[in-house]
């Protein structure tokens, strides 16, 4: 210790001056060369972010129904990947094609729970920032340095927005400071209600699913604006890390951090303690959650829905032919990406009677023969009965 200070008293201005200077004029040249670049790719990445706030804009107008054209759908217009869904004559969903799950939603979809659990847990000076918080930064860092370890980000919810639209979402520095040039400009041109749906409808929760409007299908089999105050907040806990903190992937994660977030409703103003835990217990009991000795959820009913299924398939030989002919139409590429709604003729619900019947007819003549081979023991006709058993197959065709 004795010869570490006579070093920093021998060498005081180089130290204390000369690195420091250095340092502080290295970032400036450094943060400089990335303006530079973000100069040159701000037109294109300003256009591409106006094609995805136009595409939120029309979603009203897609919901109440539209006529596509093929200029509509031209992929060169799309900033996201939105799925192509087929629909009974009900309007039931029997089929999916998609790349990436995501289902946007217009704002007004959005209950303000989800979106004050947004706030509280991710970005609590969202409403006072211009893009970057300052607050946030120090608080962070504050964190980082008592815990030896990155636990905390500084980044906006603008910023993360920027992050997953405009970079490669590496972690660098050169990332951070590209990233905070984009919010900067992101919060000039759009208000805050417009950012909040840009984000929400962008961002991934993990098992295949982009935005919170799929996201609440998957967990909770409903729209998103029918969640309530600890719905809200478990979709709102995916958000750091899908993997980790997924009901999908790791329940006992994802009811701890749900809890976390309520916390953050209650420290914000936004939530009383006593509805908070209430609502928490409600939800427990809902979605049937199961502990272990330990005290660790082991069980639920979250995700037990149809629409928690990667993709639909209720009708899978018309689903194919449907397929077919939106490709010949469109292209494959559309199909998987552009975000088509097809409604058709077929009625799910005599769907589901007519394979469920088919199926036990088939399953009865394959149980015909196989009894029927037990009469030749091991001989030719045995085998030829046991075949038949294997390779039966069946159609249905009812007539009103």
């Amino acid at each position: 210790m004795t010869g570490i200070l006579s070093v920093l008293s021998r060498h005081k201005k180089t130290v204390f001056i000369y690195i420091p200077v250095l340092v502080c004029i290295s970032m400036i040249l450094y943060t400089g060369i990335v303006y530079m670049q973000w100069i040159r790719d701000r037109d294109m990445a300003l256009t591409k972010l106006a094609r995805y706030k136009s595409l939120i804009d029309r979603t009203e107008e897609l919901r109440k129904g539209y006529t596509y054209s093929y200029s509509d759908i031209d992929l060169s217009a799309k900033v996201v990947d939105i799925p192509t869904r087929i629909y009974d004559r009900h309007g039931e969903i029997i089929g999916e094609f998609f790349e990436q799950k995501r289902e946007i939603v217009p704002y007004d979809y959005i209950p303000p729970w989800l979106v004050k659990a947004v706030i509280a847990s991710e970005d609590r000076d969202f409403y006072n920032h211009e893009g970057i918080s300052y607050k946030g930064i120090a608080r962070a860092l504050l964190a980082n340095i008592i815990h030896f370890r990155v636990v905390q980000g500084g980044s906006t919810i603008t910023q993360q927005l920027a992050k997953v639209l405009f970079t490669d979402m590496q972690r660098n520095l050169k990332r951070k400071i590209y990233e905070a040039f984009c919010a900067c400009e992101i919060e000039e041109r759009y208000d805050k209600q417009d950012i909040l749906s840009m984000y929400l409808n962008l961002i991934y929760f993990g098992n295949g699913a982009y935005g919170v409007e799929s996201t609440a299908r998957m967990f909770f089999g409903r729209s998103v604006r029918e969640l309530n105050e600890v719905e809200c907040s478990m979709v709102v806990a995916t958000i750091s890390n899908p993997q980790i903190y997924s009901p999908l992937k790791n329940l006992d994660n994802s009811v701890k951090k749900t809890r976390r977030i309520l916390t953050s409703l209650v420290d914000a103003g936004y939530i009383a303690e006593k509805r908070a835990e209430y609502q928490y217990n409600d939800f427990l009991d809902k979605w049937d959650i199961g502990f272990n000795e330990e005290g660790d959820a082991v069980s639920s009913l979250i995700g037990n829905t149809i629409y928690s299924s990667y993709r639909i398939n209720r009708a899978p030989f018309f689903n194919e032919r449907i397929r077919r002919m939106l490709v010949d139409r469109f292209a494959e590429e559309t199909v998987k990406k552009g975000g088509l709604e097809v409604h058709t003729t077929i009625d799910e619900g005599m769907q589901e009677i007519a394979l469920r019947e088919l199926r036990k007819g088939i399953e009865l003549q394959r149980e015909y023969h196989r009894e029927k081979s037990k009469r030749y023991k091991n001989n030719s006709r045995a085998r030829e009965e046991l075949l038949k058993a294997d390779n039966i197959q069946g159609a249905l065709v009812t007539l009103d």
